[in-house]
């Protein structure tokens, strides 16, 4: 192989530079901590997870009683009501009772009415008296002189003169609840669940690479909030040295850093974000070499490859002063052989 020839690095090979080492430590610190908190979280995901299933069981009795609590204010203004009418007859019985009350001793007639034993004694002997004829005022029908005591309505009277409407205080005007709203009540599905897989970092970082090719995809560590966050360069690294002012500030939360790049291996079986580098709506006007300097990934290969340069270049210049030596000394040795032959 030729001494002055660049080394060939495959997009496979372990570049195990001091940079790559750094950025892989850090990678693992901030996925062991990540891990602890996820640990110190469980006690309270299980409490949460039990909370939330007592808030159910006690959605389920809620809407129960508030059936029932429905079906006796149905029932109590149905009864409220046949009591008003219950009432009303009562008080029409009070009328009726009211004309018998002052009866002292009711008789039944031929005629079949009730009358009072002391006016129709009088009238028929006045008609006697008179040597007419005692009519019946309901039945125009003669009366004869038998007169039968009415002791069932004197009994009657006796019993409805005790009978007295209850007092009953007209019902409150509580009326029925109406279904509560459902989203007073889902209020927990609305939430991110705290307990949801968690992936470890991933990036063209050997180091963690090395350990675990996943990467954080838990929404409550993303740098952007809500539906439009942004940056991937907080999702692969977990901060930027540019911020704002990085080339991939715009890019969404989700893209492939490689792909933006043109170097993602994995093409449509990729499981992160792909997006058009070339969309207006992703270039970022703040950064300073939007077209060179490409945020922390471009900052570490840039190192790398400068590292493996100056690596290559020494060993060629250590391999050009070697053979210039080589050189000289079969110079030398060639002067003094033919030094020899002269003499």
């Amino acid at each position: 192989m030729n001494g002055s020839a660049k080394p060939f690095y495959s997009k496979s090979a372990n570049t195990n530079t001091p940079y790559s080492g750094q950025v892989g430590d850090r990678g693992a610190m901030i996925w062991d901590g990540m891990q602890m908190m996820m640990k110190s979280l469980n006690p309270n995901t299980s409490e949460l997870q039990q909370l939330h299933e007592i808030t159910l069981n006690m959605n389920e009795m809620l809407e129960q009683t508030r059936n029932l609590y429905n079906e006796a204010i149905t029932s109590r203004d149905a009864a409220y009501q046949r009591f008003q009418g219950a009432d009303n007859k009562l008080l029409q019985v009070n009328n009726i009772v009211q004309r018998y009350v002052n009866v002292k001793d009711p008789v039944v007639a031929s005629d079949g009415y009730t009358y009072e034993r002391t006016e129709i004694t009088n009238y028929w002997q006045e008609c006697q008296n008179t040597h007419s004829k005692a009519y019946s005022q309901q039945t125009r029908e003669e009366l004869d002189q038998v007169f039968l005591p009415n002791l069932s309505l004197s009994r009657l009277v006796e019993l409805l003169k005790k009978i007295r409407a209850p007092d009953v205080h007209p019902p409150t005007t509580r009326g029925i609840i109406p279904p509560i709203p459902a989203n007073r009540m889902n209020w927990a599905e609305d939430e991110v669940p705290i307990q949801r897989p968690m992936e470890a970092p991933q990036g063209n970082l050997a180091g963690s690479r090395a350990n675990n090719s996943r990467r954080f995809d838990n929404p409550r560590f993303k740098g952007g909030h809500g539906k439009q966050a942004t940056h991937p360069c907080l999702r692969v690294y977990g901060t930027c040295n540019f911020m704002d002012d990085c080339t991939f500030a715009n890019y969404p939360y989700e893209a492939c850093l490689n792909y933006i790049k043109g170097k993602c291996r994995f093409g449509d079986s990729c499981k992160e974000l792909h997006v058009d580098r070339n969309d207006p709506r992703y270039q970022n006007s703040r950064s300073s070499a939007n077209n060179n300097n490409e945020g922390n990934e471009n900052i570490n290969s840039s190192n790398h490859h400068g590292d493996a340069e100056e690596h290559a270049a020494g060993k060629g210049k250590k391999s050009n002063s070697k053979e210039k030596t080589a050189e000289s000394n079969a110079s030398e040795t060639a002067r003094g052989a033919d030094g020899g032959n002269d003499e």
